[in-house]
């Protein structure tokens, strides 16, 4: 293994992880990202490894992005993306990686909206929210205002819902 430069072929997993998920070829995008995820526990990158689970979630999550009722494969897809991303969301925080962790969480909240767990998808868009505003991020802070109240509509919670619409308005004439 002399002269392996295994940084660099990390990045070009996760490259060829992102390539092929948005081609729509998740089995080969999976190989990438599981790869990535090797290396980096490999070389006990920690950083790496959180960047790695989230490729692995964002190519199960990319099945579908609709929510609503899907064929097994897809919902089972969708179940997979949590796993990932939950361990994301753990290794963030002990890393206090805040952008990493915004995007966990936004990602599992997202995931949660798509299997129809409306409830969890709230709380991690919560909690994101808390983290944008502590990054002092406008643009995440938009998105997770619109993901709450898509979320809120889908439970009933329709004054939340426009409110939070209503500060993403807000938040969009200041971009």
């Amino acid at each position: 293994m002399a002269g392996r430069d295994i940084l660099s072929e990390m990045r070009s997993q996760a490259n060829l992880s992102d390539t092929n998920r948005r081609l729509n070829r998740w089995e080969q995008g999976c190989t990438h990202s599981l790869e990535y995820l090797r290396l980096s526990r490999l070389l006990n990158n920690k950083l790496e490894e959180c960047k790695a689970l989230q490729s692995l979630g964002d190519v199960y999550l990319s099945r579908d992005t609709q929510p609503g009722c899907y064929p097994p494969e897809v919902a089972d897809s969708l179940t997979l993306s949590l796993v990932p991303f939950e361990e994301s969301v753990t290794l963030a925080r002990q890393l206090s990686a805040n952008q990493l962790l915004g995007r966990a969480l936004g990602n599992l909240g997202y995931a949660c909206y798509l299997l129809g767990r409306f409830g969890e998808a709230l709380v991690y868009q919560q909690e994101r929210v808390s983290v944008a505003v502590q990054e002092g991020d406008k643009v995440v802070l938009n998105v997770s205002h619109t993901n709450l109240a898509n979320s809120s509509i889908y439970t009933g919670d329709t004054e939340r819902a426009l409110e939070h619409y209503r500060q993403s308005v807000t938040l969009s004439a200041d971009l």
